[in-house]
């Protein structure tokens, strides 16, 4: 808004001196405070886009270092995550492994030695 109204400034300023009512041309003073606003209104403009310039800079250097070590965390996870689903399936393997020794050598001690208990007080 600031740079709308520096820039027409030099607009406003020629068309009141036109308006004014004088008849005569614009002075070289107020031709050079003309050239003066232009000037400092060019510059504002020059420095406030510098400005934003080194602001995206540093957000690009901000957001490409958390996309490197957001990519790294996922990484991280996704091989933790085949690790847990590898111990997981690895577990289960032993677990099903386990419940078959024991039902086979339950039935099988009951197979060679009918006369002896093995309930339990469960």
């Amino acid at each position: 808004m600031n740079f709308l109204i520096h820039s027409f400034f030099p607009i406003a300023f020629a068309s009141a001196i036109a308006l004014s009512g004088c008849a005569s041309e614009p002075t070289i003073a107020d031709l050079m405070r003309e050239h003066a606003e232009t000037t400092k209104s060019e510059a504002e403009l020059k420095t406030r886009l510098s400005s934003e310039w080194e602001r995206g800079s540093k957000l690009l250097s901000s957001g490409e270092n958390k996309v490197s070590e957001g990519n790294e965390l996922i990484e991280d996870a996704q091989k933790d995550l085949k690790k847990g689903q590898d111990m997981v399936s690895e577990g289960q393997k032993e677990i099903d492994e386990g419940r078959s020794l024991m039902r086979m050598s339950e039935q099988l001690f009951r197979e060679k030695f009918p006369t002896l208990r093995l309930e339990t007080g469960k």
